[in-house]
């Protein structure tokens, strides 16, 4: 796995916007950047908007200790956003009601 992210990086194309509705999605933790992956690719525009400076969730900020996790993090976050998917950082969601 740790040599898959050795070659050079080609960008996703962005995908097909089918739908006029959009999607919110409160946190950047791995799961919730899955289910904007998914979405997009289904044709939603999807926001994610993240209280923290960086996206990851837990798998950024608590396993920094894993050498290749940081760059393959980091490029799979970027090809989620290569997508489409429109991510807002230092921007928590805070009332609800």
């Amino acid at each position: 796995m740790i040599g898959e992210y050795s070659r050079p990086r080609a960008a996703p194309a962005p995908a097909e916007r089918r739908h006029e509705e959009r999607i919110a999605i409160i946190g950047a933790g791995p799961v919730r950047l899955t289910a904007a992956q998914d979405l997009v690719r289904q044709g939603y525009g999807v926001t994610v908007f993240e209280a923290l400076p960086a996206p990851g969730g837990m798998l950024r900020s608590a396993c920094r200790h894993i050498a290749c996790l940081p760059t393959s993090s980091a490029r799979e976050i970027q090809d989620i956003l290569d997508l489409g998917v429109d991510l807002r950082l230092n921007t928590p969601v805070d009332n609800l009601d």
